[in-house]
């Protein structure tokens, strides 16, 4: 792929994936959209941390999906057609415990950042 900008899911589907473990939401969405172009990953290394992965990826032994705060020299990011994950990410607190202020600062950190109104 180099000196391309994308790549396409068939292409993909040739080289070892390395995703977190079956059952995942990103791990779905993975499959899923492979599914979609009747596309397999020839071969899957499962786990759970993305430091983990970014490691494999970074040494060669496959490509993955990670957040884009994980990019750095060690990597190279490529766009993949049809292919755009978008996670919904969200806080839970208990409605009978005052939250701290710590964890009140944080979750204006976290609305402030995606631009939500932490409705």
């Amino acid at each position: 792929f180099v000196g391309r900008e994308t790549v396409k899911i068939a292409e993909l589907g040739q080289y070892p994936a390395i995703l977190p473990a079956t059952g995942t939401y990103t791990r779905q969405l993975v499959e899923n959209t492979f599914a979609e172009y009747g596309v397999t990953p020839k071969s899957v290394i499962d786990t759970n941390y993305l430091e983990t992965i970014k490691m494999l990826v970074s040494v060669g032994m496959g490509w993955s999906i990670l957040p884009s705060t994980m990019l750095d020299e060690t990597i190279v990011s490529y766009q993949v057609d049809h292919f755009n994950i978008v996670r919904q990410l969200g806080t839970v607190t208990h409605v009978r415990y005052t939250l701290s202020n710590a964890a009140v600062a944080m979750q204006e950190l976290i609305y402030t950042s995606s631009g939500d109104n932490g409705g």
